[in-house]
């Protein structure tokens, strides 16, 4: 078993991703967008004290780095994380962390640690919760951090897989979801997302996807899709259909649409921005064969280029409060 105590160097994928990063404003190819539009994605940041995290870590051992950026591709600092996290979230608002531990997983690929999750803002001190004996997968968390989901499941084999949320203040799970996710197993699950509310909640695979009104606990959409992402208020689902296009989807009415204008293939979709009105999404680049990170607006769906971001998907960038960027301690 490989011991995660001592300094482990990063991937070629991790370095590739962070090296195309830290090129980001000098490789940064002529843009579609007005600067009308770029103004305007940058008065939306600046107001809401935001930059743009990339979860896909740098592992160091005994540390864990994550890379930010501002929406113009210039580093903006950098989360650290202690040890080896097996999940990251952020809630809606960019103002909350939450994390769990590699450790927690069962052997052999863990150390069968007893799984903890860890939940950080700027403004509070760091707090953590328990589940005993289970283990954790994919976490979401809401505005505020109130309400977790995660797939967890029994250590010692137990118990299988199950969906559910967590109130995190009272440290107890409050919905078991797990029946409602039919057309694909737990284990396949590689996104979930939580309204700001914790209200609803999408669970979604490589191929498919359910949202569920968490309430409720019912199943008020499913399809074929990747790469869902609720809006902070819940009401609008935005995935990747099999044409590779982006879908927005308002939940309420059922009714979508869309989005084709752009000459360059969808790679993968990210975070809303809290006001709901940008999504990260990743688009390739035919020219510099590489992807380049972009922010749809939803209501008009034109794309403001932001930044190249190597061979990453973009799935996994997020809207951060730079608080967490300033910081120079190690959250965990």
């Amino acid at each position: 078993m490989t011991s995660w105590s001592s300094r482990k160097e990063p991937t070629r994928r991790q370095v590739v991703g962070v090296m195309s990063l830290n090129l980001a404003a000098a490789l940064l190819a002529c843009s579609r967008s007005t600067q009308g539009a770029i103004t305007a994605l940058q008065q939306t940041a600046d107001q809401h004290d935001l930059a743009i995290l990339n979860l896909v870590a740098v592992d160091y051992g005994d540390r864990t780095d994550l890379a930010g950026r501002t929406v113009t591709g210039t580093p903006a600092g950098s989360v650290v994380l202690r040890d080896r996290p097996y999940s990251i979230a952020v809630s809606p608002g960019g103002d909350w962390i939450a994390w769990d531990y590699w450790s927690a997983r069962p052997y052999p690929e863990g150390a069968g640690a007893k799984f903890r999750i860890v939940l950080a803002t700027t403004s509070e001190p760091i707090r953590s919760f328990t589940f005993g004996s289970w283990f954790g997968g994919i976490l979401a968390i809401s505005s505020k951090a109130q309400y977790v989901a995660l797939i967890n499941g029994g250590a010692d084999g137990s118990r299988p897989y199950g969906l559910v949320v967590a109130d995190t203040a009272a440290d107890r799970i409050d919905y078991d979801l797990t029946d409602l996710v039919t057309r694909f197993p737990l284990p396949q699950v590689v996104r979930l997302s939580l309204s700001g509310s914790g209200g609803r909640l999408v669970a979604g695979s490589a191929d498919w996807f359910t949202v569920i009104d968490v309430p409720s606990r019912r199943s008020v959409y499913e399809a074929r899709g990747r790469y869902p992402s609720l809006s902070p208020d819940g009401e609008v689902l935005a995935f990747l259909d099999q044409d590779q296009h982006v879908v927005l989807m308002a939940l309420s009415t059922g009714a979508g649409r869309t989005l084709v204008d752009w000459p360059e293939r969808v790679s993968g979709i990210g975070a809303w921005s809290p006001d709901g009105r940008y999504l990260l999404a990743g688009v390739s680049d035919p020219i510099s064969l590489s992807n380049r990170l972009i922010a749809i607006e939803a209501a008009t769906g034109n794309a403001v280029d932001m930044m190249p971001i190597g061979d990453l998907a973009g799935d996994r960038c997020v809207w951060i409060k730079r608080g967490f960027l300033s910081a120079s301690s190690v959250l965990g």
